[in-house]
């Protein structure tokens, strides 16, 4: 989420910290996180902010993550807001 929400929404990067917080606060009662969410924002929000990294492309995400990339899809045909 930070590559898109850093150079495609061009957020601040308190503006896209607190909507991946909120995201995962949101995926947490779902699976308990495994990882230190504080660290782990911060650190790719760094990281797109230097590299000017992209969000990954929907053929990429089709071959890299097929789940994922169907519940977008399904989201997207039932005109649903993915954001």
């Amino acid at each position: 989420m930070a590559p898109y929400l850093i150079n495609i929404r061009r957020l601040s990067g308190d503006e896209a910290n607190d909507t991946i917080r909120s995201w995962l606060d949101k995926c947490h009662p779902l699976r308990r996180l495994d990882f230190n969410p504080n660290f782990t924002i911060k650190y790719n929000i760094n990281s797109a902010k230097r590299n000017d990294y992209l969000p990954i492309s929907l053929d990429k995400l089709k071959t890299e993550n097929t789940f994922l990339y169907n519940m977008l899809i399904k989201k997207l045909d039932k005109g649903l807001k993915v954001w």
